[in-house]
């Protein structure tokens, strides 16, 4: 990997993929395994849609007639991979008067949907508790430890899954897309290759996604992990050709890779990380550049391009645990940086232009007002009082502002 030829290449497919990388796009395919309805769908969903008008309309039929019709289109949303649709359908039933049978149906149906739909992310122990009291069910187990993988839950996942795992050939073949992607980041991240070798399998059986990126991304990843870069390095340009998640992911593999490897500087790195976020800003997605930009900027002491990079965090994810945790390293990094200013361990230039820097992501975080007095204190002390008196004033201005708006108390 450190041959000069394998360096060019990499740079080159980094600057083709991140200029030429597609938009991300939106519904079933965002993972990269858009949804494969089956044949007949179509016709099945008019007939069923019919059906529901007409008991809708007839005042002989019952509620828990048209319960039953519509957890039938439920079940054949998410048969065909629709699981938004069949969530919605299946929640337009009131649980509480239906039939005990129809209810565990629901119930049932509510669950894999909640487990396979992207827009959600379920909560493994919310997951359980709402339906164990739903019997058992087929490939109960299978759903089960993809909800474990996708909440990051990897070694539960598969300590789920490997008893269950013949199970997924019976699942409904465009549930493939949703269910084997989460297995098999679950599989490589812990390092079970005789698990990751029968998930790629029922890859490889399935047309609609043995050229997947998402699979193209797992190889790559499998490659790394076994020292083969040149290999790795293959699949992840296939799979960043892609406008989904798991391009999204070869691309900042790929710049690992040409980190690790000498082909590029960490300054270009930090720009093609940035220009990789900027396609999936706000998306949960997009944390893990970020991530990485503020751990370049630390590598070569700079402070400020850090809490740069954390202030975009806190405003786009604050409320996750990535955002806490940048919270957290942000109070670190101010009082850092504001000590190392009121010591001299920097010019006042340099110190005032800091600030002016950090203050536009942080004048609406608790606490950092007192970052921004000992900042106006130190002006003042030293004679800049212009400075200061200005400091002053945007502090007091700011806390007026916060405690009227109610962003924390004052």
């Amino acid at each position: 990997m450190h041959d000069k030829p394998i360096h060019i290449a990499i740079i080159l497919c980094l600057l083709i993929s991140l200029t030429t990388a597609p938009a991300p796009v939106v519904g079933s395919s965002i993972r990269g395994v858009r949804a494969e309805a089956q044949p007949g769908y179509l016709a099945s969903r008019r007939a069923l849609l019919r059906r529901l008008e007409d008991v809708s309309t007839d005042i002989d039929d019952t509620e828990e007639k048209e319960a039953s019709v519509l957890l039938e289109i439920a079940d054949l949303s998410i048969d065909n991979g629709l699981f938004t649709e069949g969530m919605s359908y299946a929640g337009a039933t009131e649980e509480d008067t239906l039939p005990v049978e129809l209810k565990r149906r629901r119930a049932r149906l509510m669950a894999i949907a909640t487990a396979l739909d992207h827009l959600k992310t379920p909560d493994p122990k919310s997951w359980q508790q709402s339906f164990n009291d739903n019997q058992d069910w087929p490939m109960k187990r299978v759903y089960f430890s993809v909800v474990q993988a996708r909440a990051g839950h990897y070694e539960a996942a598969l300590e789920i899954l490997k008893p269950a795992i013949e199970e997924i050939a019976d699942l409904p073949p465009a549930q493939f897309g949703a269910v084997l992607p989460p297995l098999l980041t679950a599989a490589v991240e812990v390092s079970d290759w005789a698990t990751a070798r029968a998930i790629v399998d029922r890859f490889v059986g399935v047309e609609h996604l043995r050229h997947s990126s998402a699979l193209d991304y797992h190889l790559g990843l499998i490659s790394w992990r076994h020292d083969e870069p040149v290999r790795a390095f293959d699949h992840f340009v296939e799979a960043a050709g892609h406008g989904d998640v798991w391009g999204h992911r070869a691309r900042l593999a790929l710049i690992e890779l040409a980190l690790q490897s000498g082909a590029a500087s960490p300054e270009e790195a930090e720009q093609m990380l940035m220009r990789t976020y900027s396609y999936w800003r706000g998306s949960d997605e997009s944390v893990a550049p970020l991530k990485r930009l503020k751990t370049l900027h630390l590598g070569r002491g700079d402070i400020v391009a850090a809490l740069d990079i954390l202030g975009k965090i806190i405003l786009e994810h604050g409320n996750t645990a990535e955002g806490l945790e940048a919270k957290t390293q942000a109070s670190a990094l101010v009082s850092q940086f504001y000590a190392s200013g009121r010591s001299g361990d920097m010019e006042l230039q340099e110190f005032l232009d800091g600030h002016r820097r950090i203050a536009g992501s942080y004048r609406f975080v608790e606490g950092f007002d007192l970052a921004t007095e000992s900042f106006a204190d130190h002006f003042y002390a030293v004679g800049a009082t212009a400075i200061a008196a200005e400091e002053y004033r945007l502090t007091y201005d700011y806390l007026d502002v916060s405690r009227t708006l109610g962003v924390f108390d004052v």
